[in-house]
């Protein structure tokens, strides 16, 4: 069956009949084999995280018909609230490095005053 897309375009007659949407995705330039590794180690079943994701499809799929558009609002809440868990997300990793960071900084301090304090051990035998 024609999606949403499909159908604005057959019915629409003073375009031509041409409304798709203009913009160009771009192919992703990840190899496929990091694409395996990826996931692998982070399995999602996602579709947002294929990497053959078409997001007309997906349109088509999250809105068949016009009469789907009536859910265009509660479509809209959830996937703010995924971009807020995302961001979250983002930001508690990036917190979490940065300490890592600073723990990793300082117990290498620490190790080298002691390396450098202990001369009668020779540590690189």
């Amino acid at each position: 069956g024609k999606g949403l897309w499909q159908k604005m375009a057959s019915n629409n007659n003073n375009t031509g009949g041409d409304l798709k949407p203009k913009v160009k995705v771009p192919a992703t330039d990840i190899p496929a084999e990091l694409q395996t590794i990826i996931a692998e180690i982070i399995p999602s079943t996602d579709p947002l995280d294929k990497p053959t994701f078409d997001p007309i499809e997906y349109i088509n799929n999250m809105f068949p018909s016009e009469q789907s558009l009536v859910n265009v609002d509660a479509a809209l809440a959830k996937m703010k609230t995924m971009i807020g868990r995302t961001d979250a997300e983002i930001l508690k990793s990036v917190r979490e490095q940065v300490s890592a960071g600073s723990k990793g900084k300082k117990n290498l301090t620490e190790a080298r005053c002691c390396f450098g304090k202990d001369e009668d051990n020779d540590w690189t035998n």
